[in-house]
């Protein structure tokens, strides 16, 4: 796939009421940055080896950052963290599954490197659900204490954190909750988290998860793993991917039933990373915020969010980001032979095609539209 220019467009507003709600979740969201950091802080904040780490998986994608994983088997102080109205500010650490209510609906998120429970785009996805679905189960897996060192050491245990997953989901199974009924959305790291958990339940106790959603799955590390070892279509009964940052902090290629490429899946508009590698950028790295060091990789949970309660993401199946003529030209051959979808929380099976393209604004709403319906 190629990068193409963004083709402008008209940004459908969705209600004041909404809108305002979920403003004040982004608003709120920012209090919780990468590596407990704020979100102002600079990469130079870092210690020196998590700094040195991102700067180069924006420079090469960390081709070479992987090495030899040892004494990462054990992961005692991965936590479940048990969102629900009317208080969705506040959580319960989950001791037991008697502490959570079987007969509702449950998803299930988890964060990727530097990242921790309620970090900001998992708290934007967490908020953007209990609004749409006031009457769930939000369950948010927080490994923090693994996850918030060297890209590295977060990335040996990624493994062991899945198996965990996979035994709490194999719990939930036992407890009465359907697996075809759960939910798994993971972020980066955590989509291969993710992945992993939905091999691993099939193995521990014949439970096939019904939706597992990649948003940027993780690429270090990754890129020439076999398929027991990271997010695949074979992860749940249906894997909807959504790559915003492939080559560099993203997985590079199709890794389930269908993915989505937004902006052709590389940078995300009015995002940092189109310019980084540039001799100015990658030589004053520790003056960067954070926050926009990670902004096309982050940007697959915000689209996310906003699918949610709006399902504007149409896309189609060409992937000529160069013209994009079956997107913006219904008159020219391409849309006689692509297919059409919409990315997102309402893409809950398989459509026609594996592919799919679409471009978004810059900022919220992102959505280009026109709209289909909530499903």
């Amino acid at each position: 796939m190629r990068v193409s220019p963004l083709f402008a467009a008209v940004i459908a507003v969705p209600s004041t009421a909404v809108t305002n709600l979920f403003l004040s979740i982004v608003s709120s969201a920012q209090q919780s940055g990468l590596f407990g950091l704020s979100p102002g802080a600079l990469v130079g904040e870092l210690p020196v080896p998590i700094a040195r780490d991102i700067l180069t998986i924006l420079v090469d994608g960390g081709v070479n950052l992987v090495g030899n994983c040892t004494n990462s088997s054990n992961t005692p102080l991965v936590q479940f963290w048990l969102f629900r109205n009317p208080n969705p500010g506040n959580y319960i650490v989950i001791n037991s599954i008697n502490d959570i209510d079987i007969l509702k609906s449950t998803i299930i998120l988890i964060h990727g490197w530097g990242g921790n429970g309620d970090i900001g785009y998992i708290h934007v996805i967490k908020e953007a659900y209990l609004v749409r679905y006031p009457d769930c189960n939000i369950i948010s897996v927080d490994y923090s204490v693994y996850a918030n060192g060297t890209y590295q050491n977060a990335y040996c245990y990624a493994p062991s954190v899945a198996a965990v997953v996979a035994q709490f989901i194999c719990n939930l199974t036992s407890a009465g909750i359907n697996p075809a009924d759960l939910h798994v959305v993971g972020h980066s790291l955590g989509a291969q988290v993710a992945g992993m958990a939905g091999d691993n339940t099939q193995k521990q106790c014949n439970a096939l998860i019904g939706r597992v959603t990649g948003l940027d799955p993780a690429g270090p590390g990754y890129q020439t793993i076999n398929n027991t070892g990271r997010i695949t279509k074979d992860s749940g009964n249906f894997v909807d991917i959504i790559h915003t940052n492939q080559a560099q902090c993203g997985y590079i290629g199709d890794c389930g039933d269908v993915d989505f490429y937004p902006n052709c899946g590389y940078y995300q508009p009015h995002c940092l990373e189109s310019v980084i590698g540039t001799v100015t950028i990658s030589t004053n790295i520790s003056h960067v915020p954070l926050s926009l060091v990670s902004c096309s990789h982050q940007r697959s949970c915000y689209l996310f969010a906003v699918s949610i309660n709006y399902n504007n993401f149409f896309s189609r199946s060409c992937l000529d980001c160069i013209t994009a003529e079956c997107l913006y030209e219904p008159s020219v051959a391409p849309i006689f032979t692509s297919s059409s979808t919409y990315m997102g929380e309402s893409c809950r099976s398989k459509p026609l095609d594996s592919e799919y393209l679409l471009y978004t604004s810059g900022t919220y709403p992102y959505y280009l539209g026109p709209p289909g319906p909530l499903n």
